[in-house]
């Protein structure tokens, strides 16, 4: 799985999508906090605040397409 945006035809990419986002949010929280980092500052990293924009368009569009 590489780091790139997939477009979201249906349900299945729509789910595998936040998946993906949710596997590398929880690897940068995970680095983050090897680093140190506190948690009040883990949205201010770029890439944080760049899968959750995916994150939230996937969960977006999996509702529409449930609905």
């Amino acid at each position: 799985m590489g780091c790139y945006e997939t477009e979201i035809i249906d349900e299945k990419s729509a789910i595998r999508e936040i998946a993906e986002c949710n596997h590398r949010l929880n690897d940068l929280i995970n680095a983050m906090n090897e680093l140190g980092v506190p948690p009040e500052k883990w949205s201010d990293n770029m890439m944080v605040q760049y899968y959750i924009k995916r994150l939230k368009k996937a969960r977006s569009v999996l509702v529409q397409k449930l609905l």
